[in-house]
């Protein structure tokens, strides 16, 4: 999981993404959900964990 959020981290440090394009990097992780889905999971997550703010 660490490695996917430092891969999140370093794609969002590089400028805006919307959550759909976001989601399609990471379309192998969770199968079964829409890109946009995903991608506001993954910034969900880093908010939690307090490496991105919204």
């Amino acid at each position: 999981m660490f490695l996917i959020l430092e891969k999140a981290k370093k794609i969002l440090g590089e400028g805006y993404i919307c959550d759909n394009c976001l989601g399609r990097l990471f379309g192998r992780l969770a199968t079964g959900y829409t890109n946009e889905e995903r991608g506001k999971a993954i910034r969900l997550v880093l908010e939690m964990e307090g490496i991105q703010e919204r």
